[in-house]
């Protein structure tokens, strides 16, 4: 499942938006609420209903970790599967067979690596 969150008038990240990926709505919010605690306005099904074209709203970007070891390289031809976060569960989630095993989202509260899932954030980018 993937929702749209969206932040108020005076709140840190206002007119933008963010996207959540997780097993159901109610995951989608416990990750929002983990990320940005009370923090933002209301959630939505999708990008339409959210009125991320109407009212010009930025994406937010989550910035996920990886350690310089795995960030080197990368597989330019790797084939295209389908996986899951291995601490939320998230299924779905597309990517290529040098994929990640934790997604953004979960990479950013933890602090953790998405590939390798070591704990060196000063060894990430």
């Amino acid at each position: 499942m993937y929702n749209i969150f969206t932040f108020g008038f005076g709140q840190k990240h206002q007119n933008h938006y963010i996207g959540i990926h997780a097993q159901d709505e109610a995951a989608c919010r416990i990750k929002m609420m983990n990320l940005f605690g009370k923090e933002w306005c209301a959630q939505y099904p999708d990008k339409e209903a959210a009125g991320v074209k109407r009212f010009d709203l930025k994406e937010l970007k989550i910035e996920p970790y990886t350690c310089e070891k795995c960030s080197r390289g990368g597989m330019a031809f790797a084939a295209m599967t389908h996986w899951n976060c291995e601490v939320c569960n998230d299924r779905g989630l597309a990517g290529s067979s040098d994929t990640p095993t934790i997604c953004d989202v979960c990479s950013h509260l933890k602090k953790e690596c998405t590939k390798c899932r070591c704990k060196q954030p000063e060894l990430c980018n």
